[in-house]
C-alpha cells in the first residue's frame, strides 16, 4: 500500500514547523521521526542560506554593514554549507516536480501535450487511414506522414502534412482548416482536395474534387497572392517559384493511388506503366522501347495489377512474364 496522503502532509508541516516557528513546533504534538537527523541538518541550513538571501535584499549597507562586522568577529570560523547526497537528491526531485507541474499545466491550457502523430488504422491497401478530432478524414499515401492534435483549439484547425493525403474536411466556418505543407498553406472551410507534398519532387500540388480551397505560400506575406481553387482545378507551387499556378487538372488518376482505379483514353503504354509502378509499387518493364508507344484505351475499378497487365498485354498481342511478386516483363510474342 501506498503512503496515506495525510502522513506525508503531517510529516511536512512538522518539518515546516521546525524550520519557520521551533517554538510552536516545541508545543506541537508533531514530531519529525520521519526524518534522519543529518538529512534535517541540512534542510534546516538550506532554510536559514534561504532566509539570509532575502534578508540580504533589505540589507543597508550604512545601517546593517556594522552589524554585520560584529558578527564576523564574534564567530571567526567559517562554516562550509555542503548538502548530502540524500538531500541533494530530495531537492532535485521537489524543483523537478514543482517545474514538471507548473509546465505541464501551461501546455495543458495551451493544448500542446495532446500533439499526436501517425495514431491510424491501415486500410486493405497499406494505405493509412485518420480520423480526426473532428470528424475529417484524412487518407495517406505510401509513406506520408501527418501531424495533428487530438483535438482543435484556437481560431484554426491545423495539421502538417509531409508526403501525400487526401482529406475530406467537416465545415466549420467559424475554425477553418488549415494543412501546411512543405511551404504551402492550404485552407478550407469543408470539402474534399487531394495534396501530394513529397519533399523530393520540389512541388506541391492541391487538386479539389469538391468544394472550394485557398492555398497559398508560406513564404510571401500578401493574402494578394492567393488562390481559390474550386473542382477540376489544380494548384502548384513549385521550389523555384513564389506562388501557386492554378491550371486545370487533366490527370484523370490523380486518386488512383487510394481507389486503385484508371481511366486511360489512348494513352501511351509508358505512361501506363508509371501509373502502375507507382500506384501498386511494382516495377513493370519493356522488353522492347518501342513497346512503350502503343496506346491503351480502358477503365479499371479496383482490380489487381495481374489483372491489368493481362489486359493490356491481350489487347496489343504481347506476352507477360511474372518474374517474382512485384517484378513482370512486357514483350511481344
Amino acid at each position: 500500500m501506498g503512503t496515506d496522503k495525510n502522513d506525508i502532509n503531517k510529516k511536512w508541516a512538522a518539518l515546516a514547523k521546525q524550520l519557520f516557528d521551533e517554538r510552536t513546533a516545541e508545543k506541537s504534538n508533531l514530531e519529525l521521526t520521519d526524518w534522519e537527523p543529518d538529512e534535517l541538518n541540512d534542510i534546516r541550513e538550506t532554510a536559514r542560506q534561504i532566509d539570509l538571501h532575502f534578508k540580504q535584499k533589505r540589507f543597508s549597507p550604512e545601517q546593517d554593514l556594522p552589524k554585520v562586522e560584529a558578527a564576523i568577529h564574534q564567530n571567526s570560523e567559517t562554516k562550509v554549507f555542503r548538502l548530502s547526497s540524500v538531500w541533494r537528491r530530495i531537492a532535485a526531485v521537489i524543483l523537478v516536480g514543482l517545474l514538471v507541474g507548473s509546465v505541464a499545466y501551461w501546455a495543458s491550457e495551451a493544448g500542446w501535450l495532446n500533439a499526436q502523430e501517425e495514431v491510424a488504422a491501415v486500410d486493405n491497401y497499406g494505405l493509412t487511414k485518420i480520423e480526426l478530432a473532428d470528424g475529417s478524414m484524412v487518407t495517406l499515401n505510401y509513406g506520408s506522414h501527418l501531424s495533428y492534435p487530438d483535438h482543435f483549439t484556437g481560431k484554426y484547425r491545423e495539421v502538417e502534412l509531409d508526403g501525400e493525403g487526401f482529406f475530406e474536411v467537416l465545415p466549420n466556418p467559424d475554425q477553418p482548416f488549415i494543412i501546411h505543407a512543405g511551404k504551402a498553406d492550404i485552407q478550407v472551410l469543408g470539402t474534399s482536395f487531394n495534396v501530394n507534398a513529397y519533399p523530393q519532387t520540389g512541388e506541391v500540388s492541391v487538386v479539389v474534387k469538391t468544394g472550394r480551397v485557398q492555398v497559398s505560400s508560406s513564404e510571401i506575406a500578401s493574402t494578394d497572392d492567393d488562390v481559390i481553387l474550386t473542382p477540376g482545378e489544380k494548384g502548384v507551387l513549385n521550389d523555384d517559384s513564389p506562388q501557386f499556378q492554378r491550371i486545370q487538372n487533366d490527370d484523370l488518376n490523380y486518386l488512383a493511388w487510394k481507389t486503385h482505379s484508371f481511366i486511360f483514353n489512348k494513352t501511351s503504354l509508358k505512361d501506363v506503366i508509371e501509373q502502375l509502378n507507382k500506384v501498386y509499387r511494382v516495377e513493370i518493364a519493356t522488353a522492347d522501347p518501342e513497346m512503350e508507344k502503343l496506346l491503351l484505351t480502358a477503365r479499371f475499378d479496383d482490380r489487381p495489377v495481374r489483372f491489368i497487365l493481362e489486359v493490356i498485354a491481350m489487347t496489343h498481342k504481347l506476352e507477360l512474364d511474372q518474374i517474382d511478386e512485384s517484378n513482370y516483363l512486357l514483350q511481344k510474342n
